[in-house]
């Protein structure tokens, strides 16, 4: 226990000093998925760092038995930079790990969880779950800005009133500091539908947000002032989608990319609207 601890140490402290070159949630990533080839060997007896190859190949077959092969392929990447990052050599190189690899995507057949678009009726449908207390205001507005900027959950959890630009004819455009496609912060504008606009208002009058995140935890009938994590607002959005009664599928669909710009842009393609009528910035996708 003392070694293994003593070694996820170490690794935290390499990955501290790659600060600012990754974000937060690369930096924990990697962290979290070298922690299962250091309790493996806990258990199994082997050195996590460095690892022999035998070792990193035997991790995969025997050390994580309930993974997908999405979770091999994140503990690989993550051995790999461990490894880089404290000048061993890259035992994931070796043959042997890519043949048990392989056996793995043999024995682990399956598709993974497709991630669904949030279409306009999937969205009313969410909608029409949120009640007008504090909790339905919050999840009505946070739904509807994610939807027209076309906001992951890590670019929501971000937003603040400080980025509001403009404010003109009933619509707020704000300023999408960074995002997964854009690591160095050149921002983009997205500006928010009427309707939008007015739920994000009504949410912030009621809440007495004038600075700082937009969207918060709030404890009974208390808001608090740190921002909703990521996370939270896939629990947001599963909770909703259960309220709205979707299937199951549905559900997981949801959960995985909650909110999505992506699939958010391509399902309005197969309605025939093309990708020049699109606005990539939002701007009132619910007036459609």
């Amino acid at each position: 226990m003392e070694s293994q601890m003593a070694n996820e140490a170490y690794v935290d402290e390499l990955i501290a000093t790659r600060a600012g070159a990754y974000s937060d949630n690369t930096r924990l990533a990697y962290r979290s998925n070298f922690q299962g080839l250091s309790r493996w060997c806990a258990d199994e007896g082997p050195t996590p760092l460095p690892a022999s190859p035998r070792s990193v190949a035997e991790f995969l077959a025997r050390g994580a038995p309930n993974g997908g092969i999405d979770t091999l392929r994140r503990r690989i990447a993550a051995i790999r930079k461990a490894h880089r990052l404290a000048g061993n050599a890259d035992p994931t190189i070796d043959e042997q790990v890519g043949l048990a690899l392989r056996r793995e995507k043999r024995k682990r057949p399956g598709r993974p969880i497709q991630a669904l678009g949030l279409t306009r009726e999937r969205l009313l449908a969410l909608l029409a779950t949120c009640a007008d207390d504090l909790v339905g205001m919050r999840d009505r507005a946070l739904l509807m800005v994610g939807y027209d900027l076309l906001c992951r959950r890590s670019e929501l959890v971000t937003l603040t009133v400080e980025d509001r630009l403009t404010s003109e004819g009933g619509s707020d455009t704000f300023l999408v500091r960074r995002s997964k496609s854009d690591p160095y912060g050149y921002g983009r504008e997205g500006t928010l539908s009427t309707q939008t606009t007015h739920a994000l208002r009504t949410w912030l009058s009621a809440a007495a947000i004038s600075e700082g995140p937009l969207f918060r935890r709030i404890r009974r009938v208390r808001v608090g002032s740190a921002p909703l994590h990521p996370h939270t607002i896939g629990r947001i959005s599963k909770r909703r989608a259960e309220a709205a009664g979707f299937d199951d599928e549905t559900i997981a669909g949801l959960d995985t990319l909650a909110t999505s710009g992506v699939p958010v842009t391509y399902t309005l393609l197969p309605n025939g609207t093309g990708l020049s009528a699109i606005d990539l910035d939002g701007d009132g996708f619910l007036n459609g």
